[in-house]
Order: structure tokens, then sequence, then C-alpha cells
């Protein structure tokens, strides 16, 4: 599943926030508040959001 993001600089500050989680540098509380703060919830329509294609690593501009 493609996670959706505020803007794509909260994309990359989450992305390395993951890294940290994988190595064990931040714990499940942590990643769970960037979680909430750079992840779009299902609350927030008519933001606009970028999506990571994991398969490409490009990021890409979707207007919801």
């Amino acid at each position: 599943m493609k996670k959706k993001y505020q803007s794509e600089m909260l994309m990359v500050i989450h992305e390395m926030a993951q890294g940290l989680y994988k190595i064990g540098a931040i714990d499940d509380v942590a990643m769970r508040e960037y979680d909430e703060d750079c992840l779009v919830h299902d609350d927030s329509p008519g933001v606009e959001t970028y999506t990571l294609n994991e398969s490409e690593e490009d990021s890409v501009l979707i207007h919801a």
C-alpha cells in the first residue's frame, strides 16, 4: 500500500524516521508520532499529497 504524505518535505522526514526506526534508534511511540505528523489521514480531504512509488523511488504529486 502506498503511503500519502502531506508534503514532499514531510515525506523525506518520514523516510528518515523509518530508517532510524529500522535500526532501533527510535521506538514505536516515536514512529507513530512521525506517522501522525507526516502522513495524510482519511479525515483530511482536498489536501495536496505526495505518494512514494516504492518500486521506482520516485515521488508523485497527487491532487486529492
